[in-house]
């Protein structure tokens, strides 16, 4: 819909960008596909660009009624634990642990 839309020129390039799923192939990493559980993992659109983000709204109380606010805060902290677990900062076998402090 959303490459249909840009073509007709309904969408600006930058509305296209913003609203297109990433797809991050996981590649052939035994250990990668594991912490994924799949071969491939969608970082959603609105992720970057989210409001959960931006300072002023989280100091705002309008930011809990946020509809996107808890699949943004999971993605978040799958992806910090995915880049801490690759640089090695966290072992492995510790990232449901991790991933639990991040949580609460």
């Amino acid at each position: 819909i959303i490459e249909r839309l840009r073509t007709n020129d309904l969408l600006s390039n930058e509305e296209h960008d913003s609203m297109r799923y990433e797809i991050v192939d996981v590649g052939e990493d035994p250990a990668v596909k594991d912490f994924f559980e799949g071969l491939e993992y969608a970082v959603y659109p609105n992720l970057l660009s989210s409001p959960v983000f931006c300072a002023s709204a989280l100091e705002s109380a309008d930011i809990s009624h946020y509809p996107s606010k808890a699949i943004i805060m999971a993605q978040a902290k799958d992806l910090t634990v995915f880049l801490l677990v690759q640089l090695r900062v966290v072992r492995f076998e510790d990232r449901n642990a991790v991933a639990g402090l991040l949580t609460a």
